[in-house]
């Protein structure tokens, strides 16, 4: 019955042992984190039926052989034979080194026909000992037993007897492919998928056809490997460190823990709660950059396992990260905390496109040095803590003072604090800890450190502090710090501001000519009511003046950050610009809380909703839709 199933596997059974006694009989055994006793499955007179519970003679014992001697009395009996057998083979053992302690390291490879060997009847001896003190395999082959169908209120029915399934658990490969004949390059296979001509619909649908291959492999053997980690079948990589700490390295997928492993890598949000959220989003935004057809910018193939309470991160192995600091280089951000964000012009302009352009990102100056003086304090502790890291600050000072003269005190980003950008061995520009691509959520961020204040305002209301569990006590939280704005209510809010500067603006112009108001105003109502051909002709109308003010509704994703230096006095213009962009979130944070969210309510309540949610997939769809997120 090895391996035991899931439900058992979650009260502790670890394996299951079938034993033949020397008198015939069969009994089975589980085995437990505490020891070992008999179990009530049966298999014998064809009759095979699985009953993890203990027998009524259990013999639980910590030791195997002590369970096995206390079942068994013909058991007991042989084991004793086999005592009296092994003393008197030590004392043959012993006549037969007595010429000394050398002869023993030729005794494998003595025969009786070796010449020059004086006692040949003493080799055969020998020879013959070691035939009987050889290993003896676990893996004995078990009879074909015929099954009958019983029904029974337990789920220990669902568990037949099969001997091929306790081979295919010893011989599991844990999603590694062994046919091929060695491990598969991931990366590889998903780059150049994503490479492929697409040019013609058949084009299209072959390449569409290799991702979802890679892809569905991938997750597949993520799966495999991640139960291979929770059964402690493969060794970590840093097996010094502590569990939660701890990253393995199999089937060329790289596993970690989404848990806050310390503030020696640089991130901004802090604590468990929050790295499983971030783990969360980053993978939202991956999948976003996925979609994105020929950026220049390359993801890594990336899972997200819950497994057994804990959150797995699967990822491919970026080329050269493994090979050393020269087979890789840092072109965008920073890896460990307290370390000066590094910058690339063609980087940049790869993010200006992609993403500034593509999902109204704007281009903002941050400090080089973007940690708080505490924040930078506490890192710095924590190295000091560590002659490593110790001797890594001594050796960069000189170079941090010379990067910092030439660079600036400042520079331009178009992309989240956290992320990083770093140019492969293969010479691909890879993206890794887009933790948003969104701002902050201003309603989750404190009134004092420049929220909206709208939960604490409800808190005080309804009484959070006598045990409201919906109303969040405060907003002190390491998990609101990745709680952002979604894409939709974004793009919905950009739309909304620019639909009332195009209204102020041909209002202000009718002003002037009071003639062609009524022309105008009957042609703007019939455009709207057009197709996506007078569309176009529409922003292609748009002046200079107009590209402008819509370059300016693109949104800061590094405002409202905690543990980040501000710009007052460093850069009093970018200052004034983070000024205005925490406004402008603010307003589409309010804008969220007084008018999205009741809009929603009172449709729902009214009926006027075209598709009713059935079921909770299509009310989170229906949600999300209206850009509000699910918490």
């Amino acid at each position: 019955f090895h391996p035991p199933p899931q439900f058992r596997r979650l009260m502790g059974d670890l394996a299951y042992f079938e034993v033949t006694l020397p008198d015939g009989k069969i009994i089975h055994i589980s085995a437990t984190p505490m020891g070992f006793f008999v179990n009530k499955s049966i298999t014998s007179g064809g009759v095979c039926k699985f009953d993890p519970s203990p027998a009524v003679k259990h013999c639980f014992s910590h030791e195997l052989l002590d369970c096995l001697l206390q079942s068994s009395q013909s058991f007991s009996d042989a084991w004793g034979v086999a005592l009296e057998a092994s003393r008197e083979r030590s004392e043959l053992m012993a006549k037969i080194n007595a010429d000394g302690p050398f002869a023993s390291f030729f005794r494998v490879a003595i025969r009786g026909d070796f010449p020059g060997y004086k006692k040949p009847s003493v080799a055969s001896a020998s020879e013959g000992i070691d035939s009987l003190i050889q290993n003896p395999s676990w893996l004995v082959p078990i009879p074909a037993v015929e099954t009958e169908a019983r029904d029974s209120w337990t789920r220990s029915c669902e568990h037949p007897y099969n001997y091929t399934r306790t081979e295919e658990d010893l011989s599991n490969s844990f999603g590694v492919d062994i046919r091929g004949g060695s491990l598969r390059d991931w990366n590889e296979e998903l780059q150049v998928a994503r490479e492929m001509p697409m040019e013609s619909l058949l084009e299209r649908i072959e390449r569409a056809r290799v991702l979802n291959k890679v892809l569905s492999d991938f997750g597949e053997a993520a799966l495999q490997g991640v139960k291979a980690i929770s059964d402690g079948l493969v060794a970590p990589m840093n097996p010094n460190e502590s569990t939660r700490s701890q990253v393995f390295l199999h089937n060329n997928i790289f596993f970690s823990r989404a848990v806050d492993t310390g503030i020696e890598t640089f991130k901004v949000a802090k604590g468990d709660k929050a790295a499983r959220k971030s783990a969360s989003r980053d993978l939202h935004c991956l999948g976003v950059l996925h979609r994105m057809e020929r950026t220049g910018l390359h993801t890594l193939a990336t899972v997200l396992v819950d497994y057994l309470g804990s959150r797995y991160v699967c990822q491919s192995i970026l080329p050269g990260i493994l090979s050393g600091e020269k087979t890789h280089t840092l072109l965008y951000g920073a890896v460990e905390a307290g370390s000066p964000l590094t910058w690339d012009k063609e980087m940049h302009e790869l993010f200006e496109t992609s993403l500034g352009k593509s999902l109204s990102i704007a281009t903002r100056r941050m400090p080089r040095q973007p940690l708080t003086p505490d924040r930078a304090a506490e890192v710095e502790a924590a190295r000091k803590a560590s002659p490593h890291y110790a001797e890594i600050g001594e050796k960069s000072e000189g170079e941090e003072k010379k990067d910092a003269e030439d660079v600036g005190p400042t520079m331009e980003l178009c992309a989240p604090l956290e992320a990083k950008g770093i140019k492969g061995s293969d010479q691909r520009k890879y993206v890794l800890d887009m933790t948003r691509l969104t701002p902050r959520d201003a309603n989750w961020v404190p009134k004092d450190k420049g929220g909206t204040g709208r939960w604490e305002s409800v808190a005080e209301t309804n009484g959070a502090a006598k045990g409201n569990n919906r109303v969040p006590k405060d907003m002190e939280d390491d998990e609101w710090t990745v709680a952002v704005l979604r894409n939709e209510l974004v793009t919905g809010y950009a739309q909304m501001l620019m639909g009332k500067y195009l209204r102020e603006k041909k209002a202000a112009e009718a002003e002037k000519k009071a003639a062609e108001a009524d022309d105008k105003a009957n042609e703007a109502d019939n455009d709207k009511e057009k197709g996506g051909s007078q569309e176009e002709e529409k922003k292609a109308a748009l002046s200079e003046e107009d590209l402008e003010y819509l370059k300016s509704l693109r949104f800061n994703v590094n405002v409202f950050l905690p543990g980040i230096r501000s710009l007052e006095g460093i850069d009093d213009e970018a200052f004034e610009h983070m000024k205005k962009d925490e406004e402008m979130v603010r307003n589409a944070s309010l804008h969220l809380w007084d008018e999205v969210i009741p809009g929603l309510t009172s449709e729902i309540r009214d009926g006027n909703l075209h598709t009713v949610p059935h079921d909770g997939r299509s009310l989170t769809e229906l949600i999300h839709q209206r850009g509000i997120n699910c918490r």
